[in-house]
């Protein structure tokens, strides 16, 4: 059997095998003793969660455009070689990707 106590001004518990015989503590049942240790997670704030929500964007758009780098690879690569008409393929067949590349990354430049 367990014991369970909290100082009268609620600045300690304890946990023991024994019963306690002391004019600082009050028995507790164990639901109390675990509810009053429990971790506390503190609040966020505001800002805290402000701050949480844009680096969770930020994460995300710095992910597309490394999900998305082949692309801009494959471009490159093409106008290396100095194939203009496959430049112009690549460019036409992943239009829509470009056009998000660009929006992420005015996004993270703001």
């Amino acid at each position: 059997m367990r014991y369970y106590y909290k100082k009268y001004d609620n600045t300690g518990f304890l946990n023991l095998k024994s019963p306690l015989v002391d004019e600082n503590y009050v028995q507790i049942t164990e639901k109390e003793f675990n509810e009053f240790t429990k971790p506390k997670i503190p609040e966020l704030t505001a800002e805290q969660k402000a701050a949480q929500e844009k680096a969770k964007k930020i994460a995300e758009y710095k992910k597309y455009l490394e999900d998305t780098d082949y692309i801009v690879l494959k471009i490159a690569e093409a106008q290396s070689e100095g194939d203009t008409n496959k430049v112009t393929h690549l460019r036409t067949l992943y239009k829509s990707e470009l056009e998000e590349r660009k929006k992420m990354r005015d996004l993270l430049n703001r």
